[in-house]
């Protein structure tokens, strides 16, 4: 039993390894935005550690994608090969077009903000509302 848990926690680090190199961004830079420290962003990609469930919610909006494809459950080997020939192709022409890449995913990353903050339960709104309303009436 103990194996099986060992293969899949592998298996588990291997696919965050291999979502962070997609994104573009260092072991750092990937436990800093997902809020855990270095070492700890490091046994999850070596297998020795898997996240908890908070952590694989974070994981998978830092990388777009769902829990489950994290998990294994999400996309085939073929999708996956699909999805690298497509972003092969934009990195290609981002190249021929001379545009930074950065600044691309800056504003992919901008866009995806809005539209979760558009999609946020209205509790949170209303808990957001009566924050800046207490807020302004401590302001001077």
């Amino acid at each position: 039993m103990a194996r099986r848990r060992q293969e899949e926690a592998r298996r588990i680090g291997a696919r965050i390894a291999e979502l962070r190199q997609r994104a573009r961004l260092t072991q750092e830079a990937a436990a800093e935005r997902a809020k855990v420290a270095h070492r700890t962003y490091q046994t999850w990609e070596a297998g020795d550690a898997t996240p908890r469930w908070r952590n694989y919610e974070r994981l998978a909006e830092m990388f777009d994608v769902r829990v489950e494809e994290i998990l294994g459950a999400g996309s085939s080997d073929a999708d996956t090969r699909q999805l690298n020939r497509i972003e092969a192709k934009v990195d290609a022409l981002l190249d021929r077009m001379g545009v930074d890449r950065a600044k691309v995913e800056l504003a992919a990353d901008r866009l995806r903000d809005a539209v979760r903050e558009q999609h946020r339960p209205a509790r949170q709104e209303e808990q957001l509302g009566e924050r800046h309303r207490s807020e302004a009436d401590r302001a001077p």
